[in-house]
């Protein structure tokens, strides 16, 4: 995750859950934007799309409606990880996609305990071939298992929209992640008008503070 290391600097860890309290607020941008940073720095950047609209799956170049394979078919049991992973959707970036199927995920999963650790184990298998793993999360708000999602990562990075996040419903929705052992490592601010007021921009913010870790 990105932390301080007590030397000054921050510690880049492996693996990154993006989250936002409600759908529309720029997450699935900034999981694609991070990711192809990360890779045009030389990293190898595995991107998994958990959200059900698909967009990070779009926006990486990949038709998600004729996709064969996607998270719903692998977390089901369907599909093995490398007969999903998309190779090289961009240079250095490979990606697990997403569609509207993955919805479907959650009623077929009733009664697992602990499934939000069927992501976890799969990952387990193949992270030594990544320098990082981004998750783009479904929406706190929306979604029940977006929480203990973000919980096994090793930092969440929390997107808001600074013109229509509602202050006090983002608060609670961070203050869930943390009261679950979720650890926040920044907070991403989207639409933010520039000293001209004419155009938008995207504000990064990180901090060690939070759950205390």
């Amino acid at each position: 995750m990105l932390s301080n290391n007590g030397k000054g600097g921050l510690v880049l860890g492996r693996t990154i859950a993006v989250a936002n309290q409600k759908g529309g607020v720029g997450k699935s941008t900034t999981a694609i934007n991070l990711s192809a940073c990360l890779a045009e720095k030389g990293k190898r950047v595995l991107t998994i799309d958990m959200d059900p609209q698909g967009n990070t799956t779009s926006g990486l170049g990949v038709d998600k409606n004729s996709v064969e394979n996607t998270l719903y078919e692998l977390l089901v049991g369907q599909s093995d990880v490398e007969k999903t992973i998309v190779k090289d959707v961009v240079e250095n970036v490979d990606l697990i996609p997403s569609n509207v199927n993955l919805s479907g995920a959650e009623i077929e999963l009733v009664g697992i305990d602990n499934k939000e650790y069927i992501l976890k184990e799969i990952t387990d298998k193949i992270k030594d071939n990544y320098d990082y793993i981004i998750i783009d999360c479904p929406p706190v708000a929306v979604a029940s298992d977006a929480i203990p999602l973000c919980n096994v990562s090793d930092g969440v990075l929390y997107v808001v929209d600074s013109k229509s996040s509602d202050k006090r419903k983002v608060k609670m929705a961070i203050g869930d992640v943390q009261r679950n052992g979720g650890h926040v490592i920044g907070l991403v601010l989207n639409k933010v008008e520039s000293i001209e007021g004419s155009s938008y921009g995207y504000g990064y913010g990180y901090g060690g503070e939070g759950n205390g870790k």
